[in-house]
Parts: structure tokens; sequence; C-alpha cells
């Protein structure tokens, strides 16, 4: 994944609810996903391996946050661990296939989150983090960005 991506990834988790969470945890996973076909496509198969191990990362991340004494955690699961063998299979045979399939899952697992989001609470799940205002202004021979930002966050003594 690119680092600007990465930095997108991070502004939005610091401004997301709960339920926003979850929806840009499936987002990070789809980006490693076709970041790892990318890199398939290009023949660099260690970066096809460690792409799809990130991904796999934030789908144990998933599967850690479920409560287990709900219904509908035990079904995630399921589902989960069928896409962490896929992602198993897809480093053994060196192939994307697995890959569409996982990608077919997350994305309506994504879609359904982003119903449930529109109709749940939108309160950010971090607190006292950074308000970020962003810009671009244009320089005489370039674009320049500018971040304006609180200094009032974290502990007052």
């Amino acid at each position: 994944m690119l680092k600007e991506q990465i930095n997108t990834f991070s502004t939005r988790i610091t401004q997301a609810s709960k339920l926003g969470l979850v929806g840009i945890t499936y987002e990070i996973i789809l980006s490693y996903i076709q970041s790892a076909k990318d890199a398939l496509d290009n023949d660099d198969t260690s970066i096809f391996n460690s792409e799809i191990k990130e991904a796999q990362k934030f789908l144990r991340d998933l599967q850690t946050s479920l409560d287990m004494k709900q219904a509908i955690s035990r079904e995630l699961m399921a589902l989960y661990i069928y896409c962490n063998k896929q992602f198993v299979l897809a480093i053994v045979k060196k192939s994307a296939e697995p890959l569409t399939v996982i990608t077919t899952i997350i994305t309506n697992l994504h879609s359904a989150y982003s119903s449930i989001l529109k109709k749940g609470d939108l309160s950010p799940a971090m607190t006292n983090t950074e308000q970020l205002y962003a810009g671009l202004t244009y320089g005489k021979h370039s674009l320049n960005e500018t971040t304006l930002y609180s200094e009032q966050r974290g502990y007052k003594a």
C-alpha cells in the first residue's frame, strides 16, 4: 500500500465512529489485496506475500474484536476464517484467484456495514484527537499544502 493511502486511512480513523472503523478496516484489507494483485502482475512474489500478510493482520484484528456472545459474530467468524484460508491458498499457489473470492466477501460486508453506518451512531470512537483542516493553495511554480490543527490535545496538567 502506498504511503499516501496509509496517511489517508490514518486521518479517517481518527475521525471515525466505532462502526466506521470496521468499514475502514474492510477498505484497508481491499487495498492490500489490490496491492498484492498488482505485485503478482509484476512477478514480485515477495511484495505479493507481504501485502497478503498485512491484509491478514487486519482480518485477524476483525476476528479478535468480535463479541462471540452475539449470533452474528459466529457467522462473521466463519467468513473471516474462510477468508484467511483463501489468503493462505493464494500464497501457496501464488495465485490471485483466491483473492478475488475474498474481495467479493469483503466488498459485500463493507456495503452491509456502510448501510448500517447510515443509521447508526456517528460519534467518533477516538476522543481528544486533533481536528484537522487541510487545503491547497497555488504557489508561483507549485501547489502548496496547508494543514491547520489545534494545539489543544493530550493531557492538561
